[in-house]
């Protein structure tokens, strides 16, 4: 096992709960079902059953989903939530439910979020299937008459007790799918979404590539990978990837002949650095991350970076300039990225960016791999595949802001302006790497201290497109 002892030991608890909070900050459901369904088995007063399928369920200021209950227990983290009815008792019948929560209060982001538990097996072929059958099972194996006598009106830490969560590796793979009682006429933003997970074939094998993985400091020192899914995605080439998992908001344009043959060009050149064993960052599942992030007709923003970081701790993960809150130390750019941002009055905790790119920012390298070491390494390599998108962009969307940072991003101003009868506009400013970030020119100020993300703002409310939350 990788972790042991109620998360104590091999992983501690509090980087399990690092990881998790980065999961549901960037609404990573597809690794948060992994990690709960295929590392975990549920210990129901000492006898163990595996979680078979689960939903889940999140609201908060990005992501509205009005078919959560939003009751305050919803709002407690790594806890047990059983449903209750409006005057607050805990709903009977056919209409039992138990939810694993992930949700806060803090002080900027109240968040309901809960993992419904659909079904569970007790590892000898007897499924008990349906939420309400789950509680009835854990009411049965407690011998108690009603949930409020198992509770006795208190939230149940889902990490201790007698009804709790333990390390197991169950070795099975995820399935995906949309809720159930959801439609297409009455539910579309929800309705294709990957919100249903299960362990049997009842539903598709994700469609979505796994983002994450947890890098582990054992306790003897060594270091341990813990993985989701049994999909290896890295031993495909990148044209391979592509073809299989192609950006569902992108795919005209990944389905186009000159795009597919541009990136077979990238992963070829990709492939024979790898044959001769030159490491390539990011992974091939993140190299088009930001494609599965914010889908063509989402953009609001494009912010151009210049190539992933090139250095082998995790810290290229496909979104320009964002790093995982693990990583240390900072990098220099994003570092002061933060301080423009506060200066502009919206407070940062994290260098994770993915709240950005839900709300339509498009983080993108202008070079989407790099190897190790050699910052620039692919840059020419990339260069047709960056013009394509960019002119797919600027083709196909209106009133899109591109926030250009230093000379490299500039450069493709020309090409912007070009389609300035489509609404395009651009903010400059030098980079904000330590080298640039104070150097201002006649036509260029300077990055630190330009308030260019509230200028973005501005030039979207002038548009009537609504504003961006840099807030992180």
């Amino acid at each position: 096992m990788i972790y042991r002892d109620n998360y104590h030991g091999k992983i501690p608890l509090k980087k399990m709960e690092t990881f998790l909070k980065e999961c549901v900050n960037s609404h990573d459901f597809v690794s948060i079902a992994s990690w709960l369904m295929t590392k975990n088995r549920l210990m129901i007063d000492n006898a163990p059953f595996n979680i078979e399928e689960v939903e889940i369920y999140c609201h908060d200021r990005t992501h509205r989903d009005p078919y959560v209950q939003q009751h305050l227990d919803q709002k407690t983290w790594m806890s047990w939530y059983f449903h209750r009815y409006s005057n607050d008792t805990y709903k009977t019948g056919t209409n039992q439910r138990l939810e694993f929560t992930l949700g806060t209060t803090h002080e900027y982001e109240d968040r309901s979020f809960g993992v419904l538990i659909r079904s569970i097996s007790n590892g000898k072929s007897e499924k008990i299937t349906g939420p309400h059958n789950v509680v009835d099972t854990i009411l049965k194996t407690f011998k108690k008459p009603s949930i409020s006598a198992l509770t006795k009106g208190n939230v149940l830490n889902a990490m201790d007790g007698a009804l709790k969560l333990v390390p197991f590796d169950v070795n099975s793979t995820l399935y995906c799918g949309t809720r159930i009682g959801l439609n297409e006429k009455k539910s579309p933003e929800f309705y294709n979404k990957q919100y249903r997970f299960s362990l049997d074939k009842i539903l598709a094998p994700c469609s979505v590539p796994v983002m994450r993985s947890l890098s582990v400091d054992a306790s003897d020192g060594t270091e341990t990978i813990l993985n989701f899914i049994d999909v290896c995605y890295d031993d495909m080439t990148l044209s391979e990837f592509v073809s299989l998992n192609a950006p569902s908001g992108w795919k005209t344009f990944f389905s186009l002949p000159e795009v597919k043959a541009c990136i077979n060009v990238v992963s070829k050149e990709i492939q024979a650095n790898k044959d001769n064993n030159i490491n390539v960052f990011p992974s091939i599942s993140n190299m088009f991350r930001i494609f599965f992030s914010v889908p063509l007709d989402k953009i609001k923003v494009v912010i151009l970076g210049q190539d992933p970081y090139h250095t082998n701790n995790g810290a290229a993960n496909g979104i320009a300039f964002s790093v995982s809150p693990t990583i240390k130390p900072l990098n220099p750019s994003l570092r002061n990225i933060m301080e423009e941002v506060k200066k502009c009055g919206f407070e940062m905790t994290t260098s994770n960016l993915d709240s950005w790119t839900r709300q339509g920012v498009f983080l993108c390298n202008t070079s989407l791999s790099v190897k190790e070491g050699l910052a620039g390494s692919h840059s020419k390599l990339w260069i047709p595949f960056t013009c394509m998108w960019m002119e797919y962009v600027l083709n196909t969307r209106q009133d899109v802001v591109f926030l250009l940072f230093g000379k490299d991003a500039q450069s493709f101003e020309p090409s912007i302006m070009k389609y300035s009868a489509r609404g395009h506009t651009v903010v400059k400013t030098s980079h904000p790497s330590p080298l640039s970030a104070y150097k201002s020119s006649t036509f260029v100020p300077a990055f630190l201290g330009s308030k260019c993300f509230n200028l973005v703002n501005i030039l979207l409310d002038e548009k009537h497109l609504g504003t961006i939350d840099w807030r992180t």
